[in-house]
């Protein structure tokens, strides 16, 4: 589970994610600012993952 976790997080903060590209193209967004609050959420998204992993 933590290896799927993971997995998704890095797809989802890698430039070869169509969904970003798409999106950062169609609104003209700056890379780095939308880049913030998903790399926040996605430690969230691991940290919880590892703390189920350890607890089982």
């Amino acid at each position: 589970m933590f290896c799927f976790v993971a997995g998704s997080a890095g797809q989802m903060l890698s430039l070869a994610h169509l969904c970003l590209l798409v999106t950062l193209n169609y609104f003209k967004a700056d890379f780095l600012k939308t880049l913030r609050p998903i790399a926040f959420l996605e430690v969230i998204l691991v940290a919880a993952a590892y703390v189920v992993v350890s607890l089982t």
